[in-house]
């Protein structure tokens, strides 16, 4: 990253960087930040010639034709905004960043030129830092420049070069290349003070009977250059200093970037309001950040935008923000889909912050959806009880009549949230009533009720599970994932693919989950859905270990535990990982590195399911070492928090290990606390 301030030179030197080889050149537009995703989709734009970037999606059809389905959904997203049915996850459109820059490199060296980085807005960063991990290898090169340099902004922690005034030497030197008499030189250096840019402003004045100029050289001279165009140009000047495109006369686009920092006026703005609106959306947005980036409604946008590309730290982080100055009932909302979005991002104690600040403001029964959204986030990450609360607030509330889908999601997640903690009989009660209330939706809302039913299988297949009901769970997952996959719910279509690779692995079926666990591997990397990729992952490594490939599943449950770790090392994921690894070494015989890694699994640990699984794991480590007693203690636990998350296949296992062992049972209650 080349760093200095306005004026010496960091464009120049980029350009004449550049030069000659083979390169995307962008100028990050100041007003970025009002459109999240603007810096990351210009770069995707300019790989596959999609010029001028409008956000009209009719404009990208010439691309779009050359894509798959995946592929072109991504991009319309990405370069149109246009909303997918479920959000991708973020890995997804950097996936689509890499591919476009490697098209436009083809297979070659390319330079990523960014300027003005400063003015990057965070999700082109998230995104950005994605695709650069992604690829990993190839043989690419960012280059950015910057007016500074802080912690957590964009290549923070690349080579940095900064930028000095130019010396005495290098001054004349300039001067002597734009012909500049020796006579001058003298007092065109003494003003300049080493800038690059008021050196060539001052060399290009007339100063023949008049004052040399003082103070800020650029400031003063600059908007000369703007003031003199023709009227065409300059409208090319303004519009290129908004959106961070070149324009015809570098000092123009320049002077317009000084007068939209400096503030327009009502005239100069209203005229740039409009001139932006006609050339499409994304220009119109950007343009805010200089006519009306003050509106109420301004955070929400972007909250929603950031929603749209899966980025859920980043949104959550946007609707606080909008909820800050949007009125009382606007607010509300605002913090209850805060709560959501770090839910998915796996913030649970800031979602449940944000969601406790939504009913502090008032937030009742009246947002059943996003009520329901957040609860069913809640049980994804193993949060039961918080996510029966939730549950029993909005459930209250509903009338089947007048909120028929919300009402029958409702009674589903009641059931699921009855598994989770192990009632059965709740479950079942629940369940019932859910299938009644999905049959009556079917006249009302066909495709809603289709999925809704799906759920209910699902569920059914996890009360299976409680029950030890291998076959009927099989049946049921496989049953729930071809209607999500049929509507087109890929996330929850591979979640139940996931479990039913699971349940042969754990049911002795290690060849054949290991084939389900890499087509899930595969479909979830395609669909840039990470969770499930790294659940997957795991489950192929654990099933690798099981067959007796120990190297390469201890390698790819390693790097799972390594990826996870570095996003959040109190993560499902890295628990996950964490138990694959303690089997490995069991399966090595390293009986104390086995328990290492149980603790750390049990540490991070939110399922009483993976934390039940750690204890087994501990419990054959004991045995390894000789040690029945405390084998008998571990297992024990795994027996109690086993049945308290309802694996009822998992409890059967147990007390089969645990039958031979000549110790009593009566010991201490489980000592195991759940991460979160």
């Amino acid at each position: 990253t080349v760093v200095g301030a306005r004026g010496l030179g960091r464009t120049a030197l980029l350009r004449a960087f550049t030069g000659g080889r083979r390169n995307i050149f962008l100028r990050v537009s100041p007003g970025a930040a009002m459109w999240p995703g603007h810096t990351a989709a210009r770069l995707v734009a300019a790989c596959l010639g999609v010029r001028p970037l409008t956000g009209r999606p009719e404009d990208l059809a010439q691309v779009t034709a050359t894509l798959g389905g995946q592929g072109r959904e991504l991009l319309e997203l990405l370069l149109a905004d246009k909303a997918l049915e479920e959000p991708p996850a973020a890995r997804a459109l950097a996936k689509l960043i890499v591919d476009a820059v490697d098209r436009y490199a083809d297979g070659g060296p390319v330079v990523i030129a960014l300027d003005d980085a400063h003015f990057i807005d965070r999700a082109s960063q998230e995104l950005l830092e994605m695709a650069l991990e992604l690829a990993a290898g190839k043989p690419w090169l960012v280059v950015a420049t910057s007016r500074w340099l802080k912690p957590g902004m964009f290549l923070a922690d690349s080579h940095r070069v900064d930028l000095r005034p130019l010396s005495l030497r290098a001054s004349n030197a300039m001067l002597e290349a734009m012909n500049v008499g020796p006579r001058q030189r003298h007092a065109l250096m003494a003003a300049s003070h080493g800038q690059p840019l008021a050196l060539e402003l001052l060399a290009l004045q007339d100063l023949s009977g008049r004052r040399m100029p003082s103070g800020d050289i650029v400031q003063s001279l600059l908007p000369d250059h703007l003031r003199g165009l023709e009227p065409q140009d300059a409208d090319r000047a303004w519009v290129a200093a908004v959106l961070g495109e070149p324009g015809p006369e570098d000092l123009a686009v320049q002077a317009a970037r000084l007068y939209l920092e400096a503030g327009l006026t009502e005239d100069l703005a209203r005229w740039l309001e409009e001139r932006l609106r006609f050339i499409g959306p994304i220009a119109e947005a950007v343009g805010r950040r200089f006519i009306d980036a003050t509106s109420d409604d301004e955070a929400t946008r972007r909250a929603e935008r950031c929603e749209r590309l899966g980025l859920w730290r980043l949104a959550a982080v946007e609707y606080e923000a909008a909820a800050a100055v949007l009125e009382p009932v606007a607010r509300r909302a605002g913090q209850l889909r805060a709560a959501h979005m770090r839910a998915r991002a796996g913030d649970v104690r800031g979602a449940i912050a944000s969601y406790d600040a939504s009913l502090r403001a008032g937030a009742g029964r009246s947002r059943p959806t996003e009520l329901l959204q957040f609860a069913s986030v809640l049980l994804d990450i193993g949060e039961r009880e918080r996510a029966a609360r939730v549950l029993d607030h909005v459930g209250e509330g509903l009338a089947p009549e007048a909120e028929p889908r919300s009402y029958a999601e409702a009674l589903a997640l009641r059931a699921r949230a009855a598994v989770q903690r192990g009632d059965l009989p709740e479950a079942m009660r629940w369940l019932d009533q859910a299938r009644v209330a999905i049959d009556r939706l079917k006249y009302r809302d066909a495709r809603a009720a289709r999925s809704l039913d799906a759920l209910a299988q699902e569920i059914r297949a996890e009360i299976a599970v409680s029950q030890g009901d291998r076959d009927t769970a099989r049946v049921n997952l496989r049953q729930a994932r071809d209607t999500f996959r049929d509507l087109g719910r890929n996330a929850d279509a591979l979640r139940c693919l996931v479990d039913l690779g699971r349940l042969e692995l754990e049911g002795g079926l290690a060849p054949r989950a290991i084939d389900t666990f890499r087509a899930a591997s595969r479909l979830a990397a395609a669909a840039g859905l990470q969770r499930e990729v790294l659940r997957a992952e795991v489950g192929l490594g654990e099933a690798l270990v099981a067959s007796g490939e120990v190297d390469d599943g201890t390698q790819l449950l390693r790097r799972v535990l390594r990826r996870a770790g570095e996003e959040d090392d109190r993560s499902s994921a890295f628990a996950l990982a964490a138990v694959g690894m303690a089997q490995a070494m069991l399966k090595r015989g390293l009986w104390l590195d086995a328990l290492r890694y149980v603790e750390r699994a049990l540490g991070a640990a939110r399922s009483g399911r993976v934390a039940a699984r750690a204890f087994v794991c501990e419990a054959r480590a004991w045995l390894g070492q000789e040690q029945p007693r405390k084998a008998a203690r571990a297992l024990d636990e795994a027996r109690m928090t086993a049945r308290g998350s309802g694996d009822g296949l998992l409890v059967v296992d147990v007390e089969a290990l645990r039958a031979p062992l000549p110790f009593p049972e009566e010991l201490p209650a489980p000592t195991v606390s759940l991460a979160g």
